[in-house]
């Protein structure tokens, strides 16, 4: 990972529609150098996978913020289930009175409500604190700024 790695990474994150000809360019590097760049950057997991960022106010969406107090020893297949739910968008496991975090978004309440039950089944939950977001201001895929203390960036 280097520098031009980065920047890479930053124009794509801004917008993933760039072609690799705009990229050389931005970065000045060869068009064969940015797309082996990228395919190195895609091997080596900097890069989940390529997708867009949809306005779930357009789609009459509905988003809730769980946090899960669960049997910490059963972290993992929980982890496992919660994955397999499709509105289950982000997972996180944190420190504080809650072990995990989850970012849910269903098109209407009721299908929110029948993911929040099948979670709160879920063998070793044992609670949670439920927060329905009510206004978006600001949504975004996370850019990679000053890193360099904390990879090796060459």
């Amino acid at each position: 990972m280097d520098r031009k790695d980065l920047e890479i990474l930053r124009n794509l994150v801004e917008d993933s529609r760039l072609s690799l000809g705009e990229l050389s360019e931005i970065t000045g590097l060869a068009v064969s150098t940015v797309h082996k760049r990228i395919m190195k950057l895609t091997k080596e997991e900097y890069i989940d996978k390529f997708t867009i960022i949809l306005n779930p106010e357009k789609f009459g969406c509905v988003t809730a913020f769980l946090l899960v107090d669960a049997d910490s020893e059963k972290i993992p297949s929980i982890v496992e289930r919660l994955r397999a739910e499709e509105n289950v968008l982000e997972i996180y496991e944190s420190l504080g009175n809650h072990n995990l975090v989850l970012k849910i978004r269903a098109s209407n309440l009721e299908i929110l409500k029948g993911v929040v039950n099948r979670i709160s089944e879920t063998d070793g939950v044992y609670s949670f604190e439920f927060y329905l977001a009510t206004s978006r201001f600001k949504e975004e895929a996370w850019k990679p700024e000053k890193l360099t203390e904390r990879i090796s960036v060459r």
